[in-house]
Protein backbone atom coordinates (compact mmCIF):
# COMPACT_ATOMS: atom_id res chain seq x y z
CA UNK A 1 0.00 0.00 0.00
CA UNK A 2 1.40 3.40 -0.98
CA UNK A 3 1.88 5.93 1.74
CA UNK A 4 -0.11 9.09 1.37
CA UNK A 5 2.04 12.20 1.12
CA UNK A 6 1.52 14.57 3.98
CA UNK A 7 0.01 17.83 2.90
CA UNK A 8 2.36 20.71 3.60
CA UNK A 9 1.00 23.19 6.04
CA UNK A 10 1.09 26.65 4.59
CA UNK A 11 2.57 29.10 7.01
CA UNK A 12 0.77 32.38 6.91
CA UNK A 13 2.91 35.16 8.28
CA UNK A 14 1.29 38.14 9.82
CA UNK A 15 2.14 41.33 8.00
CA UNK A 16 4.11 43.81 10.00
CA UNK A 17 1.87 46.64 11.12
CA UNK A 18 2.90 50.25 11.50
CA UNK A 19 2.06 50.14 15.22
CA UNK A 20 4.14 46.99 15.74
CA UNK A 21 7.13 48.53 13.96
CA UNK A 22 6.94 51.66 16.13
CA UNK A 23 6.60 49.49 19.24
CA UNK A 24 9.87 47.68 18.46
CA UNK A 25 12.06 50.23 16.70
CA UNK A 26 12.67 53.93 16.35
CA UNK A 27 13.91 55.35 13.02
CA UNK A 28 15.97 58.55 12.98
CA UNK A 29 15.40 60.27 9.61
CA UNK A 30 18.52 62.45 10.06
CA UNK A 31 20.92 59.50 10.44
CA UNK A 32 18.95 56.70 8.78
CA UNK A 33 19.67 54.50 11.82
CA UNK A 34 17.27 52.27 13.73
CA UNK A 35 17.25 51.99 17.52
CA UNK A 36 15.79 49.13 19.55
CA UNK A 37 12.96 50.14 21.86
CA UNK A 38 12.66 46.81 23.67
CA UNK A 39 15.20 44.18 24.67
CA UNK A 40 15.33 41.23 22.31
CA UNK A 41 17.89 38.40 22.31
CA UNK A 42 21.22 40.15 21.64
CA UNK A 43 19.75 43.63 21.27
CA UNK A 44 19.44 45.95 24.24
CA UNK A 45 17.20 48.99 24.48
CA UNK A 46 18.94 51.89 22.73
CA UNK A 47 21.22 49.70 20.60
CA UNK A 48 21.51 50.32 16.90
CA UNK A 49 19.42 47.68 15.17
CA UNK A 50 20.18 45.93 11.92
CA UNK A 51 23.19 44.65 10.08
CA UNK A 52 24.96 45.45 6.86
CA UNK A 53 24.27 42.80 4.23
CA UNK A 54 26.71 41.53 1.64
CA UNK A 55 25.38 43.90 -1.05
CA UNK A 56 25.80 46.95 1.17
CA UNK A 57 22.17 47.37 2.24
CA UNK A 58 21.12 47.57 5.90
CA UNK A 59 18.71 44.81 6.88
CA UNK A 60 16.62 44.38 10.00
CA UNK A 61 14.91 41.33 11.39
CA UNK A 62 11.49 42.01 12.82
CA UNK A 63 9.37 39.22 14.28
CA UNK A 64 11.46 36.61 12.47
CA UNK A 65 11.28 38.23 9.07
CA UNK A 66 14.08 40.13 7.31
CA UNK A 67 13.44 43.58 5.81
CA UNK A 68 15.51 46.12 3.92
CA UNK A 69 16.03 49.16 6.12
CA UNK A 70 15.12 51.55 3.30
CA UNK A 71 11.72 49.89 2.79
CA UNK A 72 11.05 49.93 6.54
CA UNK A 73 12.00 53.63 6.63
CA UNK A 74 9.35 54.45 4.05
CA UNK A 75 6.79 52.38 5.95
CA UNK A 76 7.80 54.01 9.27
CA UNK A 77 7.59 57.56 7.91
CA UNK A 78 4.46 57.25 5.74
CA UNK A 79 2.50 54.40 7.29
CA UNK A 80 2.30 52.77 3.85
CA UNK A 81 4.44 50.00 2.38
CA UNK A 82 6.29 51.19 -0.73
CA UNK A 83 4.71 49.82 -3.88
CA UNK A 84 7.90 50.19 -5.88
CA UNK A 85 11.64 50.00 -5.33
CA UNK A 86 13.49 52.47 -3.13
CA UNK A 87 16.33 54.41 -4.72
CA UNK A 88 19.30 55.79 -2.80
CA UNK A 89 19.93 59.17 -4.45
CA UNK A 90 23.64 59.25 -3.58
CA UNK A 91 24.23 55.59 -4.63
CA UNK A 92 25.33 54.67 -1.09
CA UNK A 93 23.11 51.67 -0.25
CA UNK A 94 24.01 51.99 3.41
CA UNK A 95 22.80 55.61 3.61
CA UNK A 96 19.18 55.26 4.70
CA UNK A 97 18.69 58.90 5.67
CA UNK A 98 15.16 59.98 4.81
CA UNK A 99 16.31 62.74 2.43
CA UNK A 100 18.39 60.17 0.49
CA UNK A 101 15.49 57.79 -0.20
CA UNK A 102 12.88 58.01 -2.93
CA UNK A 103 10.40 55.63 -4.54
CA UNK A 104 11.47 54.51 -8.00
CA UNK A 105 10.53 52.13 -10.75
CA UNK A 106 13.11 49.48 -11.59
CA UNK A 107 14.14 51.49 -14.69
CA UNK A 108 14.61 54.66 -12.64
CA UNK A 109 16.61 52.78 -10.03
CA UNK A 110 18.89 51.32 -12.72
CA UNK A 111 19.26 54.75 -14.37
CA UNK A 112 20.74 56.04 -11.11
CA UNK A 113 23.85 53.84 -11.20
CA UNK A 114 27.54 54.42 -11.80
CA UNK A 115 29.19 53.95 -15.17
CA UNK A 116 30.60 50.47 -15.69
CA UNK A 117 32.16 51.07 -19.10
CA UNK A 118 35.97 51.05 -19.28
CA UNK A 119 35.77 54.64 -20.54
CA UNK A 120 34.41 55.70 -17.16
CA UNK A 121 31.46 57.41 -18.83
CA UNK A 122 27.96 56.04 -19.23
CA UNK A 123 26.94 55.40 -22.82
CA UNK A 124 30.54 55.39 -24.05
CA UNK A 125 31.45 51.85 -25.04
CA UNK A 126 34.82 51.70 -26.76
CA UNK A 127 34.84 49.71 -29.99
CA UNK A 128 37.73 47.86 -31.64
CA UNK A 129 37.87 50.71 -34.17
CA UNK A 130 38.74 53.16 -31.38
CA UNK A 131 35.36 54.91 -31.71
CA UNK A 132 32.67 54.92 -29.02
CA UNK A 133 29.18 53.46 -29.30
CA UNK A 134 26.32 54.88 -27.28
CA UNK A 135 23.13 53.04 -26.38
CA UNK A 136 20.55 53.15 -23.62
CA UNK A 137 17.98 50.71 -22.26
CA UNK A 138 14.43 52.01 -21.86
CA UNK A 139 11.27 50.01 -21.16
CA UNK A 140 13.12 46.76 -21.80
CA UNK A 141 14.49 47.84 -25.18
CA UNK A 142 18.11 48.59 -26.01
CA UNK A 143 18.18 51.76 -28.09
CA UNK A 144 21.20 52.52 -30.28
CA UNK A 145 22.17 56.20 -30.11
CA UNK A 146 25.11 56.23 -32.53
CA UNK A 147 28.86 55.81 -32.80
CA UNK A 148 31.10 58.76 -31.98
CA UNK A 149 34.74 59.79 -32.33
CA UNK A 150 35.18 60.62 -28.62
CA UNK A 151 33.88 59.18 -25.38
CA UNK A 152 32.64 62.66 -24.42
CA UNK A 153 30.43 62.89 -27.54
CA UNK A 154 29.10 59.39 -26.89
CA UNK A 155 28.37 60.27 -23.27
CA UNK A 156 26.65 63.52 -24.31
CA UNK A 157 24.26 61.55 -26.55
CA UNK A 158 23.57 59.17 -23.67
CA UNK A 159 23.06 62.04 -21.21
CA UNK A 160 20.51 63.74 -23.45
CA UNK A 161 18.40 60.57 -23.79
CA UNK A 162 18.82 59.60 -20.15
CA UNK A 163 17.49 62.97 -18.99
CA UNK A 164 14.59 62.66 -21.44
CA UNK A 165 13.73 59.11 -20.31
CA UNK A 166 14.56 59.20 -16.59
CA UNK A 167 14.45 62.85 -15.51
CA UNK A 168 15.86 63.39 -12.01
CA UNK A 169 16.98 59.75 -11.83
CA UNK A 170 19.37 60.09 -14.79
CA UNK A 171 22.99 59.67 -13.76
CA UNK A 172 25.29 60.30 -16.68
CA UNK A 173 28.77 59.69 -15.29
Amino acid sequence: MAKKAKAKKSIKRKSLTHDRLKELLNYCPDTGWWMALIKRKQLNIGDRAGSLGCQGYWRLKVDGRSYLSSRLAVFYMTGEWPLSEIDHKDLDHANDRWNNLRPATHSQNIANTKAIAKSGLKGALEQASGRFMSRIRFQGKLIYLGTFDTKEESNAAYAKKAKEFFGEFARVS
